[in-house]
């Protein structure tokens, strides 16, 4: 895909003022329609969080048809929290389709609070209904009469974040956390997309589409997790793991592709995987861009199955192939020259097997004078507190 470098003129709407920028605007790769919410919506997804008391709520639509034809429009929504936002932004997307919100009040209110003093934007992509038959990945209508591209569809989360840079950001860091699919959402929109000015990144158990025809294959590799310098595992070390997807993640890549169900693992990333790999964020094209001298770049991975741990003392459940992924997009920023930092995490989400749950789980090193076997949220969160401030 060629690098995307003409400025799209954005279609905003807003019912009040926002927030000022001081910093120069950025190029947009698609048009966003954006509108103050008087009441913050209701997500409709049993179980999730809300968002919190005190949000500013916004809603939108937005549309790539100025750079993609087959990327149809798509609605969200994103909630603002915190005083001013003295020491920075943090923008925050969920799993899967991202029509949830992952975060623990408990966390925002830690960002939120003195001295940490973010504010914080956590975003909702609109449940698929008649009108936006489709969740954020899938460019357009299930159809199944042509293959489409997850990777055009991050169009949509990169227009969002150059919004958000544009108008709710101020001072201090700009910053994305995402939590496996959220995370790929962040690293399409760095990789192919040109947003070069986040400051700091936490991605929780990915991008797990960083090479989408391995994680297809009918024969999937096995990977070498956590063998190279750039990884923190205390002294536990490596493991390996493969690549290949575990349910539900195949049924995902077949429906946000468009294709029928269980071609991702029986075509082997359909036909020689050429197509599937053309999508992914490590696409293999020369224009892609792992070079962040100006991101810090932070992942958390779960650790491999089989294991006992010697350091927290006991054992792991099984991982599923988020581990390998985001070691793969690591190794792309390593290669490339710049500064990134994985990190081992044990025991994710108890026993549950194939487990992404990082946060629930234990950080074998010593960071931020935590102590072995802290809590993977606390440390995520200390390391984005840490990182969060304007390069």
């Amino acid at each position: 895909m060629a690098k995307l470098v003409s400025i799209a003129v954005l279609a905003v709407s807003l019912a009040c003022a926002l927030v000022g920028s001081v910093h120069a605007q950025t190029p947009s790769p698609g048009n966003i329609s954006v509108h103050t919410d008087a009441v913050c919506p209701t997500i409709p997804v049993t179980g999730s969080q809300q968002f919190p008391s005190g949000s500013q709520c916004y809603s939108g639509t937005i549309t790539c048809s100025n750079v993609y034809s087959n990327v149809a429009e798509i609605g969200f929504s994103f909630g603002v929290l915190g005083s001013g936002g003295s020491g920075g932004t943090i923008v925050l997307f969920s799993h899967g389709d991202g029509t949830s919100i992952d975060f623990d009040p408990a966390l925002i209110a830690w960002y939120n609070a003195s001295p940490q003093n973010f504010q914080t934007v956590e975003v909702v992509w609109e449940e698929p209904n008649s009108t936006n038959p489709f969740p954020w990945e899938q460019s357009q209508t299930s159809s199944q009469s042509s293959l489409t591209s997850i990777k055009q569809a991050a169009c949509r989360p990169a227009t969002l974040l150059n919004w958000l840079y544009n108008n709710i950001y101020g001072s201090g860091g700009m910053c994305a956390e995402g939590i496996s699919a959220g995370s790929a959402a962040i690293a399409y929109s760095m990789a192919e997309y040109n947003v070069d000015y986040l400051d700091a990144v936490e991605f929780h158990s990915g991008p797990p589409l960083a090479d989408i025809r391995a994680g297809c294959s009918t024969d999937p590799q096995s990977y070498t997790v956590c063998a190279n310098s750039y990884c923190n595992s205390g002294t536990e070390g490596s493991w390996s793991a493969s690549l290949g997807y575990i349910s539900p993640a195949p049924a995902d890549i077949d429906q946000w592709t468009n294709q029928s169900t269980a071609t991702c693992t029986t075509s082997n990333g359909v036909g020689d995987g050429s197509t599937y790999k053309g999508m992914s964020v490590v696409d293999g094209e020369s224009d892609s861009t792992f070079y962040y001298p100006s991101t810090s770049v932070n992942i958390w991975v779960c650790a491999a199955a089989n294991y006992t741990n010697r350091v927290c003392g006991m054992s792991n459940p099984s991982p599923n192939n988020s581990g390998p992924e985001a070691d793969f997009f690591a190794d792309q920023i390593y290669h490339a020259g710049s500064a990134i930092n994985e990190y081992r995490v044990d025991h994710c989400g108890g026993s549950n097997p194939n487990s992404e749950d990082v946060g629930s789980g234990l950080v074998p090193d010593n960071l931020y004078g935590l102590g072995t076997c802290a809590l993977g949220q606390t440390v995520i969160r200390n390391d984005m507190a840490h990182n969060c401030a304007a390069h």
